[in-house]
């Protein structure tokens, strides 16, 4: 083997065992839901009750995965990884990532079905870039409308497997 095809083997195998198991995936959560979570509708908001909730990303998992928190709180998020991470919201159609209902339709999209959540691509209303969310970095948000928030990190997982979860918020 030459030189350069020995150099390229070794980076492609550096750059596959970066995502690989670590010793703390004894974590890992194994339940997949079948289905998105809906987003929030409600136009009420909350006020801050000063409670605080924390969610910790180790490398590949939320911990814990779903939280049940009263609207007002703030859920404070941890990166005690190795790897950097991100803190996207999936944004049910018809809604803004912080559930709120928004006029969406033009033209092009009329005759388009408008009922399936999709992925955001950047944490633009809540969430973290992961250019914000390295190893030992904080994130807060405080959830002020009732409903049930899916989010992932798009560098480990998907709206419904991997490095996903779910913070559900119910009135005071």
């Amino acid at each position: 083997m030459s030189k350069w095809g020995s150099v390229l083997v070794v980076a492609l195998a550096l750059g596959l065992s970066a995502c690989g198991a670590d010793p703390n995936d004894a974590f890992s959560s194994t339940t997949v839901p079948t289905t998105v979570a809906p987003q929030p509708t409600s136009a009420v908001t909350y006020p801050a009750n000063g409670s605080e909730k924390p969610v910790v990303a180790i490398d590949n998992n939320f911990l814990p995965q779903n939280i049940t928190i009263t609207a007002g709180t703030k859920v404070t998020f941890t990166n005690r990884g190795r790897n950097p991470h991100n803190i996207v919201p999936v944004v049910e159609a018809g809604t803004d990532a912080a559930g709120s209902p928004q006029d969406t339709a033009t033209p092009q999209d009329t005759a388009t079905p408008q009922d399936t959540a999709t992925p955001q691509d950047t944490a633009n209303t809540w969430g973290a870039k992961d250019v914000e969310f390295q190893p030992k970095a904080v994130y807060s948000y405080v959830f002020d409308r009732t409903g049930t928030f899916t989010y992932y990190c798009t560098i480990h997982g998907s709206p419904k497997g991997g490095m996903f979860g779910t913070i559900t918020v119910s009135a005071p």
